[in-house]
């Protein structure tokens, strides 16, 4: 079968309940870990999951669902609240000129971006894994890691050609580093 979320039926006895408990309603089946309403993510889509402020839009993305982006994005607000993966589609993902939040637990797979600001916020984690990350523009770093937050890379690539260095961390925030290649990247902060 393909991964995706399908409504089904249950049939109940003739009391409407399952030992005693209450009535079941709106069921549904997932099968695999599923897109977004079984769509890919585009640019061209965006405004269809994301509000102007980049949070998602209330019932396109569920919890623990792995988002697929495809193509380019360029100058997008993307503002994560709950856990999630964002993956690539199709064809690679990548954002250009893009600012992420991170305000869960969220992974990103097989993404590339440049001059793209990621900020980690405050206890939160987010856990890289092959993708790529570059900052062209030398005016901005790529992450910028809150107080308790903590970032996990694994076969990923960073790259900063500017002066700021490609990462800040705030004091009592974590990194774990596997497999990763840093170009031209300093480490600032506190």
């Amino acid at each position: 079968s393909t991964d995706g979320t399908y409504p089904i039926e249950i049939s109940l006895s003739d009391n409407g309940k399952i030992d005693g408990q209450a009535s079941i309603t709106n069921a549904v089946l997932t099968v695999g870990n599923p897109t977004p309403s079984g769509d890919v993510i585009t640019d061209q889509t965006y405004s269809e999951y994301f509000n102007d402020d980049g949070t998602i839009k209330e019932g396109t993305i569920s919890e623990g669902a792995t988002a697929k982006f495809d193509g380019t994005f360029t100058n997008r607000k993307i503002n994560i609240n709950i856990p999630m993966t964002i993956d690539s589609g199709n064809n690679q993902a990548v954002f250009d000129g893009c600012s992420i939040t991170i305000n869960n637990e969220v992974n990103i797979k097989n993404i590339k971006t440049t001059n793209t600001t990621v900020v980690v916020s405050s206890d939160k984690t987010l856990n890289i894994i092959d993708s790529s990350f570059a900052n062209k523009s030398g005016n901005t770093r790529v992450f910028d890691v809150e107080g308790g937050a903590t970032v996990n890379a694994e076969g990923s690539n960073f790259t900063n050609l500017g002066d700021w260095g490609a990462f800040y961390f705030a004091s009592s925030s974590n990194a774990n580093f596997k497999n990763c290649v840093f170009t031209n990247c300093s480490n600032t902060g506190s």
